[in-house]
């Protein structure tokens, strides 16, 4: 139980307190270390700012002036003055003085500066048998006021003004979290003009970003700079030599190149449908067979056989026979949904000797895969560094704008690493003959007549139409032309023969799998005058044992 709560404020002339509290606390048979003040200093501002009060603890004695250990600490929005000694227990009747100084609490109005103070606070979880505070000041005070009770209320209190101060005191006990708040005005010029302390709110992250000048300004240059660097870098580096634009029709495979190897040089990377179209195109050569299963119920999921023809494998290319070997590691047949359990390091090792291949032909100054990676690692880089300027900038000066600018930069940049790798004059003309062919597949139905002239036309360029994406398209140019016997050879179905089934079943088929190798309070310092109530001033906060 407290007993009395006495506060002695002394408003100085430069508007900050000096105040002095006597605290007599009865712990009867309890065993205690002492009490803890709780005195709030942080308000919320706005949005983003606080309102800050500085306070200085001068010293904590007993009402005989002797002094009491005691500890400051921060507790969010408070300051905590635990009073007491850790290896010694008190018990009955005790008193505390607490000296301290607060600056940044009083405010000011146009025709007045004010004091608003909660003297006890509302935080006690004890009853408080009397409560009540003194104000001197420089001169008289113009108007007072007080309240007390529970935060809110705005019952009145006893309060006389005096020769340079006033009076106030609360008309009965307190319960538990009853508070008194007092209210006194001075006239303009007796203080310094009051100014509160605002400070940036670091635990809203709103406060990061401020929107006043100069950081909009400079998060734009930021920014504006941060794409140009960009777009120069890509201008410079990453485009293809301009030469030949114009793309006219090709009827055959550019220098007769592999379906995959064209794949790399279209979109500049290889992929999981590049080694798809490989495996079509070895089963094609003859050096593979595939088989479509019977289909399990309704329901069931299609499945195919890939079965080795044992063909010589010398001829392959280095990335077809990693393809090769990866299939067939485990014996002379696998299927397709059993690719999902060990192809992958096959599949990774065939995209990155595609890569290899390409560069080793001068198709590109540098491997595709490592410009990206490089391109990306560098935009990585800008990202976090963003973070860290917005962080450091926001925390210290409100301008976290100017990081945010930069992680913008970063992950333009880590976008853009996608079109960074750039051909040589060699491969951008590689580049635009595939076009051509690419376009003369796409318009095949038109010429329908022409293909059924040629040879195993059909089957040939089948791995090809898997690169473009238009295996319909080209299948479509055959549906009235008999060529199964293009096809027998190297695939079985479960249906008679069909372009366009086959089309079907080989667009399931290159479906599944990809899918398989590729898995894995006062705040704002209103008047205690207009709409005040009990703990709606400074100070405050309250108090216990330990």
């Amino acid at each position: 139980m407290i007993e009395r709560f006495a506060a002695d404020i002394t408003v100085q002339k430069d508007s900050s307190l000096h105040i002095v509290e006597a605290i007599d606390a009865d712990f009867g048979g309890l065993q205690k270390h002492g009490i803890f003040r709780t005195i709030p200093v942080r308000y919320q501002w706005d949005d983003t700012h606080i309102r800050v009060y500085r306070l200085q603890v001068r010293s904590v004695t007993d009402a005989d002036g002797k002094g009491i250990r005691y500890e400051l600490t921060d507790q969010g929005a408070a300051k905590v003055i635990k009073i007491g000694d850790p290896d010694r227990t008190v018990s009955g009747r005790q008193t505390y003085r607490i000296t301290y100084d607060v600056s940044g609490a009083m405010n000011a109005f146009a025709d007045h500066d004010e004091l608003f103070w909660n003297v006890n606070g509302g935080s006690w979880d004890v009853r408080t048998q009397a409560v009540s505070a003194t104000v001197h000041a420089p001169a008289d005070v113009q108007r007072a006021t007080c309240y007390q009770g529970p935060a809110g209320s705005d019952e009145a209190c006893r309060f006389t003004t005096t020769t340079n101060g006033a009076d106030f005191a609360a008309t009965r006990p307190f319960a538990p979290r009853g508070q008194l708040t007092i209210v006194a005005a001075l006239a303009k010029g007796v203080v310094a003009e009051p100014a509160p302390i605002i400070a940036r709110d670091d635990s809203n992250v709103l406060g990061y970003f401020e929107t006043r000048q100069p950081w909009p300004a400079l998060a734009a240059f930021a920014l504006l700079a941060g794409l140009g660097l960009v777009y120069w870098r890509w201008y410079t580096a990453g485009r293809d030599p301009s030469e030949r634009q114009t793309i006219v029709p090709e009827y055959e495979p550019p220098d007769k190149i592999r379906p995959a190897q064209l794949g790399v040089i279209l979109d500049e990377s290889a992929d999981t449908k590049d080694v798809t179209a490989t495996i079509v195109d070895l089963a094609v050569r003859g050096y593979l067979k595939i088989t479509e299963q019977p289909q399990q119920g309704i329901f069931g999921k299609k499945d195919w056989t890939l079965e080795a023809t044992g063909k010589t494998t010398a001829d392959l290319l280095p990335y077809e026979r990693i393809v090769y070997d990866g299939l067939f590691k485990d014996g002379t047949d696998v299927q397709v949904s059993e690719l999902r359990t060990h192809f992958v390091t096959s599949l990774r090792s065939a995209e990155s000797e595609l890569y290899r291949d390409a560069a080793t032909r001068k198709w590109f100054a540098t491997r595709p895969d490592r410009v990206r990676q490089g391109y990306a690692g560098l935009s990585v880089l800008a990202i976090i560094a963003g973070a860290v300027l917005a962080w450091l900038l926001g925390r210290t000066v409100g301008g976290g704008l100017v990081g945010f600018a930069v992680i913008v930069v970063g992950f333009v940049a880590l976008g853009a690493a996608r079109w960074m790798p750039a051909k040589t004059a060699a491969g951008a003309e590689l580049h635009r003959r595939t076009l051509g062919f690419r376009d003369y597949m796409e318009v095949a139905e038109k010429e329908r007549q022409r293909f059924a002239e040629r040879e195993n036309i059909f089957s040939d360029y089948l791995p090809y139409a898997i690169v473009f994406g238009c295996v319909e398209k080209w299948a479509r140019a055959f549906k009235d032309i008999d060529v199964s016997g293009q096809t027998s050879s190297w695939y079985a179905g479960n249906a008679p023969f069909n372009a366009l089934v086959l089309s079907s079943s080989l667009q399931g088929f290159s479906s599944n799998l990809g899918s398989a190798i590729s898995s894995t309070p006062g705040s704002s310092g209103g008047s205690g005058f207009s709409g005040g109530g009990s703990g709606g001033g400074g100070g405050g906060g309250g108090g216990g044992s330990w």
